[in-house]
């Protein structure tokens, strides 16, 4: 189980290197140096406290006690809001997986070797959408050939990830994948 303070001291630890590191980072990484980077970094600092806003509620039943809420950032760079971020995406997801099919995880990652080509990359959101539509067609191929059929359609829900737990630069690709497949010409 963990303790309120315990999670606070955290929180505050996690914050604190983007406070001390943040300048330096900046310098190395010129390219994230920018109005919209500087934004969510202050909306995950003031993540809780009064600067990011909160709302104060009195007591109905006797009128004296006092609570404060803070405002919570809703940002995925925030510990504290990405919990909750991926509780949602979580719950979408399984929304979308169809009934009596079952399920398996798969990850494709870029090589070592690769990653500072990906990091450098001018257009990443092409770049990230190109290595999703690859992965599935990869897939997709990898099964026809298992299923010897030609003419099917795989079931799969592709998401990214640029980082991983630790923070280094790791793309990979999350995928929900259908086992078995559809096959076309059996449908007509």
């Amino acid at each position: 189980m963990a303790y309120p303070n315990h999670n606070k001291r955290k929180l505050q630890t996690y914050k604190s290197i983007f406070i001390e590191n943040i300048e330096s980072f900046k310098k190395e990484y010129p390219k994230f140096d920018t109005a919209y980077h500087e934004s969510v970094i202050k909306k995950m600092l003031d993540c809780g406290t009064v600067e990011g806003g909160y709302a104060e509620y009195d007591c109905m039943h006797c009128g004296g006690d006092k609570h404060v809420v803070f405002f919570s950032c809703k940002s995925k760079l925030c510990l504290k809001c990405a919990k909750r971020y991926a509780v949602e995406a979580a719950e979408s997801i399984a929304s979308q997986l169809i009934q009596g099919v079952k399920y398996r995880q798969v990850v494709l990652t870029i090589p070592k070797q690769f990653r500072n080509l990906f990091y450098d990359h001018d257009d990443h959101k092409q770049l990230y959408s190109s290595f999703m539509k690859i992965a599935f067609e990869c897939l997709e191929e990898v099964l026809r050939i298992i299923l010897k059929k030609e003419n099917i359609k795989i079931a799969e829900i592709t998401f990214i990830h640029t980082h991983s737990r630790s923070g280094e630069y790791k793309p990979h690709i999350h995928i929900i994948l259908g086992e078995g497949a559809l096959d076309v010409d059996d449908e007509k």
